[in-house]
C-alpha cells in the first residue's frame, strides 16, 4: 500500500471462514497504544450452518471485543449481517459511544437460511461508497465471518474482482470443517494473508492478531514459517519431482534450469532427510521414470543423475506423470513414510479432461503435492487442482525460470515442515439415492434436463465404484407415480452414471414426493451395505410442493429411522418448510428462484475423512 499518496485510501479486508486446521498458538502481544483511525465493515454469517443462536452469539462477542480497542470518537464502525440476504444493520454514522455499539451489536438476531456471501459483499461496497470522500485517507477495514462455502460462487467470484481491482488487501481466517478451501484462496492475497481456527470458541485467539493490523506498535501477525534451510525431515519422506520436457521449454538451457532447482532443494534437504527416499518423472508426449525411489548415502549421487537428465521435447501430456507417479507411490508404499510431489510445468495439460481426473485419484491417495507454475502461458486453475491444501501453501507462481531460485528456502521449509503427522484424507464410501421431481410445474424437457445437469455436477464430487472404499448411486424419478430408474449397482463408473441420469425421459404428472421416498427406503432395506463405513444418502430435487404432504411426513419419519442423511433442493414454487422437514440438518437445504440457477449451487457431500 503507497501510504506516501495521502488521499489515497486503503483497505484490509479480513476474511474469517471455517476449516479445520488449527493456527500457530503463539498469540501476538497487543499493547492497546497506538491505534489510528479505521472505519471497520463486520460481514456476519448469520446462515443455517452455524445452527444455534448461541453459535451466532460468539460472532457478536468477538465484533465487541475487537472494537474494544477503538477511539470510537474518530473511528466508525459498520455491521452487515447475511444469509439468504443480506442486511446493514448498523450504518458508520449509528454509533460514536463504545458501550452503545456493544450493546446494539449484540442484540442483533440470528435468522438461518442459505449462505449469499456475494450479497453482502455487495453491501459492504455500498456502505463505503456512500461515505469514501467524506474519510479520504482513512483505512477501511472489512472482518468476514462465515462458516462455510458460498451458496452462489460464481457470483462472489464477481465481487471479488470488484474488491481485488480496488487495491483491497485481503485476508482469511478459517474456522470449522465446512469451508471451502478455494474460496479462502481466492478472497485472500496470499497464504501468509491467512489464519485457521477450528472453531468458533477459537475467534478470541484472532482478536490480537486482527487489532495489530490497525494498531501501530503491535507485530504484523502471519502464520507463515520464517524460510530456512535447515528443516526436521526426521520422518521419512518420499519424494517425487514431476517435471515438465515438452517443446515450450525452447531450449535445453532452460530444461537445465529445472534440474538445477531440483538439485538445490535437495542439497538443502540433504542432511535432514535420513531414510528419505528421491525419484524424478519427466514428461511431454510420454511420462519417463528418470530416476526411481532410492536412498541416497550422498547427495553427489543424485544431484549427479539428475543434472545428466535429456531434455526431449514434445506434448504437455502431464496426466500421464501423474498417474506414472502415484503408481511408484502405490508399488514403493510403507508405513511410516509421507508421500509427496512437486509439479513443475510451464502450460496447461495437453489433455485436461484426463489430467483432471488423474488429479482426483492422487488426492485420494493422500499425497501432499506442492505445483510450481512457470511463465504466462501456465493453466492457473489446473495449478490450483494439482495443488494440495490449503492452496496457498502448495502453488507457487514465477515469471520465469530463472524465478525457480527464489522458491528454494520457501520450498524446503515447506516439504519439511517437522515431526506434526500429514493428514491423510481419502473419501468415504456411499450410497447415493437422487430423487428428481418430473412433474408437470416443469413445463419440458429443458427444465428437466437442468435437474439432470445438476445431478450430473454432483456425481464428479464423488467416486463410483465396485471396491469397499467406492461409492455407489441409484436414481428415482416421480410425478404422479415413482419410477426406480436405475438401482446402485447397476452402473460403475462416474461416466456409466452421468451417461445414464441425463438420458432420462421426462414425464409429468402430480408431484407425489412420498412415493420417491417410499422406493428409497425400500432399496436401502434390501441392498444397502453392511459396513458401518459406507453412508447413507438421499438427494431430492424439486421445483414444487408435495401432492400429498401428510404422507411425505410418515415416509420422512422412515428416513430418519433408517439413518440416511438427506439433502433437499428446491426451485421456484417450492414449499420451504417441506424442504426443511426432508432435510436431516437446516445446512442440508438448498433453494432457488428457479431452474436456471440450480449451475450457481455448490453442494459438498460430507464424504471426506482425514486420520
Amino acid at each position: 500500500m503507497n501510504s506516501a499518496v495521502a488521499t489515497q485510501v486503503t483497505w484490509t479486508l479480513v476474511v474469517l471462514l471455517l476449516s479445520p486446521v488449527l493456527i500457530e498458538s503463539q498469540r501476538s502481544p497487543f499493547t492497546g497504544q497506538g491505534c489510528e483511525v479505521v472505519d471497520l465493515i463486520f460481514i456476519l454469517d448469520r446462515s443455517w450452518s452455524l445452527r444455534s443462536p448461541e453459535n451466532f452469539q460468539k460472532e457478536l462477542n468477538f465484533v465487541a471485543q475487537v472494537v474494544s480497542v477503538l477511539d470510537f470518537d474518530k473511528s466508525r464502525v459498520s455491521v452487515v449481517t447475511f444469509s439468504d440476504d443480506a442486511d446493514l444493520n448498523i450504518k458508520f454514522n449509528d454509533y460514536f459511544r463504545l458501550d452503545d455499539f456493544q450493546r446494539a451489536v449484540r442484540a442483533l438476531p440470528w435468522i438461518g437460511g442459505n449462505t449469499y456471501t456475494h450479497k453482502a459483499i455487495e453491501m459492504m461496497l455500498q456502505e463505503y461508497n456512500q461515505h469514501v470522500r467524506d474519510r479520504a485517507g482513512i483505512t477501511t477495514i472489512g472482518v468476514v465471518v462465515t462458516d462455510g462455502g458460498s451458496t452462489d460462487p460464481y457470483k462472489l467470484e464477481d465481487v471479488v474482482k470488484v474488491v481485488h481491482n480496488d487495491r483491497i488487501e485481503m485476508f482469511a481466517i478459517g474456522v470449522g470443517d465446512e469451508v471451502n478451501q478455494q474460496e479462502l484462496e481466492m478472497l485472500a492475497s496470499g497464504y501468509d494473508h491467512v489464519y485457521l481456527l477450528n472453531d468458533l470458541n477459537s475467534l478470541s485467539d484472532v482478536q490480537d492478531k486482527l487489532t495489530a493490523r490497525f494498531c501501530r506498535g503491535t507485530p504484523a501477525p502471519s502464520t507463515q514459517a520464517p524460510p530456512q534451510d535447515i528443516t526436521d525431515c526426521s520422518e521419512p519422506v518420499d519424494l517425487v519431482f514431476v517435471l515438465d520436457s515438452s517443446w515450450s521449454l525452447m531450449t535445453e538451457t532452460n530444461f537445465q534450469k529445472e534440474l538445477k532447482f531440483v538439485t538445490d532443494v535437495v542439497s538443502a534437504l540433504s542432511e535432514q532427510m535420513g531414510q528419505s527416499r528421491l525419484s524424478v518423472i519427466t514428461f511431454s508426449d510420454q511420462a519417463t521414470l528418470a530416476i526411481s525411489f532410492s536412498v541416497y548415502s550422498t547427495k553427489s549421487d543424485f544431484v549427479q543423475k539428475v543434472l545428466n537428465l535429456p531434455w526431449i521435447g514434445g506434448n504437455t501430456y502431464t496426466d500421464k506423470a501423474l498417474e506414472m507417479m502415484y503408481k511408484q507411490f502405490d508399488r514403493f508404499r510403507e508405513v511410516g513414510r509421507r508421500p509427496v510431489g512437486v509439479v513443475i510445468t510451464d502450460g496447461g495439460s495437453t489433455d485436461p479432461f484426463r489430467t483432471q481426473s488423474v488429479i482426483k485419484k492422487v488426492k485420494e491417495k493422500g499425497i501432499t503435492m506442492f505445483a510450481i507454475g512457470v511463465g504466462m502461458s501456465i493453466n492457473k486453475e489446473e495449478l490450483k487442482m494439482i495443488a494440495s491444501q490449503p492452496v496457498a501453501e502448495h502453488e507457487f507462481m514465477v515469471d520465469d525460470l530463472d524465478g525457480l531460485n527464489m522458491l528454494r528456502s520457501t520450498l524446503v521449509s515447506r516439504l519439511c515442515p517437522g515431526p506434526t503427522k500429514t493428514p491423510l484424507c481419502r473419501s468415504e464410501p456411499a450410497d447415493i439415492f437422487f430423487l428428481v421431481d418430473k412433474s408437470s410445474s416443469l413445463k419440458n424437457r429443458g427444465n428437466f434436463l437442468k435437474e439432470l445437469e445438476f445431478i450430473a455436477r454432483i456425481i464428479d464430487t464423488i467416486i463410483v465404484g465396485v471396491g469397499p472404499d467406492d461409492s455407489r448411486v441409484g436414481l428415482i424419478s416421480f410425478s404422479t407415480e415413482a419410477l426406480l430408474e436405475f438401482g446402485m449397482s447397476e452402473y460403475t463408473s462416474n461416466e456409466a452414471v452421468k451417461r445414464a441420469v441425463l438420458a432420462l425421459n421426462f414425464t409429468t404428472g402430480d408431484t407425489y414426493t412420498h412415493k420417491a421416498f417410499d422406493i428409497m427406503i425400500d432399496q436401502f432395506k434390501r441392498f444397502q451395505r453392511t459396513s458401518s463405513r459406507v453412508k447413507k444418502i438421499g438427494f431430492v430435487v424439486t421445483d414444487g410442493q408435495s401432492t400429498d404432504p401428510n404422507s411425505l411426513k410418515q415416509s420422512i419419519r422412515e428416513v430418519q429411522a433408517l439413518g440416511i442423511e438427506m439433502y433437499a433442493v428446491g426451485a421456484g414454487d417450492f414449499d420451504s418448510e417441506e424442504l426443511l422437514m426432508m432435510a436431516s440438518d437446516p445446512s442440508n437445504v438448498f433453494h432457488v428462484d428457479d431452474l436456471d440457477d440450480l449451475r450457481t449451487i455448490s453442494v459438498e457431500l460430507n464424504l471426506k475423512k482425514c486420520t
